[in-house]
């Protein structure tokens, strides 16, 4: 199985979904999309641990019988300690890529934006006048 939330952007409802995928007798993969549910309140591993087993109790299936993979959100991983969890590989993936492309260039957009206002601050302090040597 494979939990994940996600917001709605007009409403800012919490939803909980659950994917199953799993190989069949005849050796083909099959996915399915077994509910997507709103979810609200905190999302603390305790609630989302709950919520789960009352959804999934609905459909006559255990947490202890099924594999759990998903994101390594805090919430989830705590949730789900005494599975056996298996972290996502596309959630992984996509958190490399994102420090590989997109902070490296925050990063350096930011150091830019530093120098030059390190170069538009005035300065206070007052001219010194050359000594006269003799």
């Amino acid at each position: 199985i494979a939990p994940d939330f996600w917001q709605s952007k007009y409403s800012q409802q919490s939803y909980l979904g659950l994917n199953i995928t799993y190989v069949d007798i005849n050796n083909k993969f099959k996915s399915i999309d077994l509910f997507c549910r709103p979810f609200s309140g905190i999302k603390s591993y305790d609630l989302i641990l709950d919520f789960l087993n009352i959804q999934l109790a609905e459909f006559g299936i255990s947490l202890s019988d099924v594999n759990i993979i998903t994101d390594r959100g805090t919430n989830f991983l705590k949730a789900f300690a005494k599975y056996d969890l298996i972290c996502c590989f596309g959630h992984r993936l996509n958190n490399v890529l994102k420090v590989c492309f997109f902070l490296s260039t925050d990063q350096e957009e930011e150091k830019n934006n530093q120098a030059s206002s390190k170069d538009n601050i005035c300065s206070t302090a007052k001219p010194t006048s050359p000594r006269n040597s003799a």
